[in-house]
């Protein structure tokens, strides 16, 4: 069981305190937190193309503000484009993953070596995107699951989970990561789909999971990376500023 101080917001531990990048560590908890992942000015960079993605994509003319505040743009622009929670702002958030700021962040050496200290191949990227979470828009969130079952067809070595605009204490709706969950290979889930959601591939917590939760409150700049066999889901503490997030999911080499 875990022992720590816990998140104001979530009623859960922070996960801050658990993740040290080492290998005996992701062996024993199934995630390290990478901090300083990514340089202020490579997020800045990835935020404007957002914003000229979103423009050009959903045809939304810019605010007064949006040359000089891109998160409150991107925020302005997502919640009007998801006002419907269309299949186009799903797959808008799936394209993001294929702009070439969000790629090259992940060249950063903050990445690599956090991948290393955790006795990781060599990877390359399998699938990138954004997520995005607000407090009158539920169908966006996931419940208790794992990568796996979602990625059969890939052999996934690591996922990497960070904030894109803004530091998760303000936004809240922070991922609930289930600590040691991975030893267990992966669970009998339940699908189902949410009206205009995504498909959930759920699994019940045991009274042991359920002692282990941990909230990824992150900082604007860090990350956490998790094993694809890990527990976890989007915290329901949405406040009214949304959420926007990335995942990446890594394959391992050969």
């Amino acid at each position: 069981m875990l022992d720590s101080a816990t998140n104001s917001a979530t009623g859960y531990k922070s996960i801050y305190d658990f993740g040290d990048a080492n290998v005996e560590s992701f062996s024993v908890n199934g995630f390290v937190v990478v901090r300083d992942a990514f340089p202020a000015h490579g997020l800045e960079t990835l935020q404007r193309e957002i914003c000229e993605f979103a423009r050009n994509f959903f045809k939304i003319e810019a605010s007064p503000f949006g040359k000089h505040d891109y998160p409150s743009e991107i925020e302005r622009m997502f919640d009007i484009a998801a006002t419907k929670c269309t299949k186009d702002f799903q797959d808008f958030l799936g394209k993001v993953g294929q702009l070439y700021s969000y790629l090259q962040l992940h060249s950063n050496s903050a990445i690599t070596e956090a991948i290393a200290g955790i006795g990781g191949n060599t990877v390359f990227t399998v699938k990138g995107g954004l997520f995005f979470n607000s407090h009158n828009l539920k169908q966006l969130t996931y419940d208790w699951h794992q990568e796996t079952p979602y990625f059969l067809e890939n052999e996934l070595a690591h996922t990497l989970w960070f904030p894109v605009i803004r530091d998760l204490k303000f936004t809240g709706g922070e991922m609930l990561i289930v600590s040691g969950s991975h030893l267990h290979g992966v669970r009998p889930y339940t699908e189902t789909r949410r009206s205009r959601g995504y498909l959930q591939k759920t699994v019940v917590l045991n009274e042991s999971d359920s002692k282990n939760v941990l909230a990824c409150d992150l900082n604007l700049g860090d990350a956490v990376l998790f094993h694809p066999d890990i527990i976890h889901c989007t915290s329901p503490s949405l406040r009214s500023i949304c959420r926007v997030n990335a995942i990446t999911r890594f394959v391992t080499t050969k």
